[in-house]
């Protein structure tokens, strides 16, 4: 065999193993450049979902982890979450992380009421 026959062979093997790789990552990179409202440094928006009394009390010492931690399982969304605890110490605000749709839950200790809010779902159009 010559060497330009071996060449094209592999070639031509080599790209059939690897397009559906090239295109299952430029799809998936079209889906994540054009969908979803906090990608190019946008500030991402939020819809409330519920507001609710929340009655339960936390000790003066607790830990914000912790508290967050309670809340979200009262919530029944226990996973992967992010929480701030306000400046003036009232409060806290967590982000819930989802594949689907993420949350805010933002507890004010001076009112004992929750706020639910659920991260909005846009296109960005191509320019």
């Amino acid at each position: 065999m010559k060497f330009s026959l071996i060449s094209r062979r592999i070639h031509m093997y080599l790209a059939l193993a690897l397009v559906p790789w090239m295109l299952m990552y430029a799809i998936i990179a079209i889906i994540m450049n054009h969908f979803g409202g906090h990608h190019h440094g946008g500030i991402p928006k939020y819809e409330k979902e519920a507001e609710k009394v929340y009655t339960r009390t936390f000790a003066d010492d607790i830990e914000p982890q912790m508290m967050a931690e309670q809340i979200l399982a009262d919530l029944g969304l226990v996973g992967f979450h992010f929480f701030q605890e306000h400046s003036d110490k009232t409060g806290i605000t967590i982000h819930r992380y989802s594949p689907v749709r993420s949350k805010r839950i933002t507890y004010n200790s001076a009112d004992k009421k929750l706020v639910i809010e659920r991260m909005t779902f846009e296109i960005i159009p191509v320019l």
